[in-house]
């Protein structure tokens, strides 16, 4: 099955995972958003990790920010063309089709400032370049000295969040997500969440600074994610409402 924009799906569909060796079986496209008929907001997302077991109803991220990623050359490009060198800050090790589902932002130059989605790329080992495909082709040629940002799609790497954030938060998954399995973060609505520090009712929470994938009552310099809808406990699961999307 395959369905684009915002899918409604059904509540048992949100506690289901997919093996990626059945990736035909899989409905949506890597942090699809789709809503439950009761409300509740969630993505489509990935456990790339070779062994471990996302825990379930807990706070996970993506993949941690790479600074080479960011203001890197990119090649001159002709209106039409589907193809595009982006040159990193630093040497890197690129599996192919990392940037899959991500997006290419031109920052400086003629043609600039807009995104393009990617659709893949090729593998590197120690390079500093990489060429990546574009999903729809160039719409205004590009000239000049020409920089770029790389986002990697971080629904595509799921991990649970750790005390000091690397990557965007993605919600929180319902169910455990075995490793190189698909499954469903929640990103919006009621959840249930691991607390961290005990919190009253009302509220706002975020990652926890001490506890990995908990939420704790949020701080000057933490990033509400959540509300808590009954009063946490320290160490304990309560209802929450999520307010990622």
């Amino acid at each position: 099955m395959s369905v684009s924009g915002i899918a409604t799906v059904s509540p048992f569909d949100v506690l289901q995972t997919y093996v990626s060796a059945n990736t035909t079986d899989v409905p949506l496209n890597l942090g699809q958003l789709v809503t439950t008929p009761d409300g509740r907001w969630f993505r489509l997302g990935f456990n790339n990790t070779a062994s471990t077991t996302l825990a379930a109803c807990k706070v996970a991220q993506g993949p941690a920010v790479t600074s080479g990623y960011q203001g890197g050359a990119v090649s001159a490009q002709s209106i039409g063309d589907t193809q595009i060198t982006y040159t990193f800050t630093g040497s890197q090790t690129i599996a192919a089709n990392l940037f899959a589902n991500g997006y290419l932002g031109l920052i400086t130059g003629t043609g600039s400032v807009i995104q393009y989605a990617i659709s893949g790329n090729s593998a590197t080992t120690a390079s500093t370049t990489v060429v990546l495909n574009l999903r729809d082709p160039i719409v205004i040629a590009t000239t000049g000295t020409l920089t770029a940002n790389l986002w990697q799609q971080p629904y595509g790497a799921a991990i649970i969040a750790p005390t000091t954030l690397t990557g965007s938060v993605l919600g929180i998954n319902p169910v455990a997500i075995a490793a190189q399995s698909y499954g469903f973060f929640q990103t919006g609505g009621i959840a249930l969440a691991l607390n961290q520090g005990g919190t009253a009712v009302g509220l706002g929470l975020a990652p926890s600074g001490s506890v990995a994938g908990a939420l704790a009552t949020v701080g000057a310099t933490t990033n509400q994610v959540a509300v808590a809808d009954q009063a946490g406990t320290d160490a304990a699961y309560s209802f929450v409402r999520v307010q990622i999307d």
